[in-house]
C-alpha cells in the first residue's frame, strides 16, 4: 500500500478536522482496495462537482491532460487555503494516485467543475457526456427541515419550484425564480438516464430531519430514480462530529463523493 493510501485522512486543502477522522482507513471500511483490485478505479467515467473554491490546476488532478473540465465560471483558491471546499471535494472523488496528498475514491475518473449556482449547474448537467455517472452537490440550506418546508408549501399554496425558490431566497437573500428551479430540476431528471444525483445533508447537528436539498425527491418525486443523500457516519455508527458538538447527534457536511 502507498503512503497516501495509509494517510487518506489527511486533507491537503483543509486538515483542520483531522482530529475527528476515523482511526481506521475509510477506504478499508468501504472495501475500496477490493474494488480497485477488480479494476474499478473510475476509468472511463466522469463526475460533475457543483461547488465553490476549486483548485483546478492542482498537481493532484493532473494525471491526464483532460482530467478536469470547467463548465461556466468557477472560483479558484490557493491549495493552502482552508476555504477550498470544492478543491477538497474534487480531491476526495478523483485525486490522483502517486502524488504526495490524498488519493480519490475514483482516481482515474474525469471531473467537470462548476459553480454551485442553479444556472451553471443546469448547463453542466445538460451538456454532460453520457460517461458522466454522478453529480456531487455538497451544499444546501442548513436551517431547512423538509417536513416543515412541505407544510409551508401547503399553507402557501406553492408549487414545489416556488417552495424551493422561496426557501432558497429567504436563506441566502437572493432572487432565484421558480422557473430557474424548474429548469434545474428538469436537468437533474434527464441526467438520471445515466447518472446519480448526490447531495450531502445539513451541517446543523440539532436537525432531526433532512434538509430540503438532501430530500428533493420528497417534493420532486421524479428525482427519486437515482438520488443519494449522504451523511458522514463514523466507525461507531454515529454521524461524524461538527464544530462544538460531541456525540451521536453531530454531523458535518464535507462531501458526498
Amino acid at each position: 500500500a502507498s503512503t497516501e493510501f495509509t494517510n487518506i485522512g489527511y486533507n491537503t486543502w483543509d486538515n483542520s478536522w483531522s482530529s475527528f477522522y476515523s482511526s481506521t482507513n475509510p477506504f478499508e471500511l468501504i472495501n475500496l482496495h477490493k474494488a480497485w483490485a477488480y479494476g474499478l478505479t473510475g476509468a472511463g467515467t466522469t463526475v460533475i462537482v457543483s461547488d465553490t473554491e476549486f483548485d483546478s490546476d492542482s498537481t493532484q488532478l493532473d494525471s491526464a491532460v483532460d482530467k478536469v473540465t470547467i463548465s461556466g465560471s468557477i472560483t479558484e483558491c490557493s491549495n493552502t487555503a482552508l476555504s477550498c471546499h470544492g478543491a477538497a471535494t474534487a480531491g476526495l472523488i478523483a485525486g490522483d494516485i502517486g502524488d504526495s496528498g490524498n488519493v480519490g475514491v475514483a482516481p482515474n475518473a474525469k471531473l467537470i467543475l462548476t459553480t454551485n449556482n442553479f444556472s451553471n449547474t443546469t448547463t453542466a448537467l445538460n451538456s454532460a457526456p453520457s460517461s458522466t455517472v454522478a453529480i456531487n452537490n455538497s451544499w444546501g440550506i442548513n436551517t431547512s427541515l423538509i417536513d416543515e418546508d412541505i407544510a409551508s408549501k401547503a399553507s402557501n399554496g406553492w408549487t414545489s419550484s416556488e417552495l424551493f425558490a422561496n426557501r432558497w431566497n429567504s436563506e441566502w437573500g437572493t432572487s432565484v425564480s421558480s422557473s430557474t428551479i424548474s429548469s434545474w430540476v428538469d436537468a437533474m431528471d434527464d441526467f438520471q438516464d445515466h447518472g446519480v444525483i448526490v447531495f450531502s445533508n445539513s451541517n446543523t447537528s440539532a436537525n432531526d430531519n433532512a434538509e430540503i436539498t438532501a430530500a428533493l425527491p420528497e417534493i420532486f418525486p421524479e428525482l427519486a430514480e437515482a438520488f443519494i443523500a449522504a451523511v458522514n457516519i463514523d466507525v461507531g455508527g454515529h454521524p461524524t462530529h461538527s464544530s462544538g458538538v460531541d456525540g451521536p447527534t453531530g454531523y458535518r457536511r464535507w462531501s458526498a463523493p
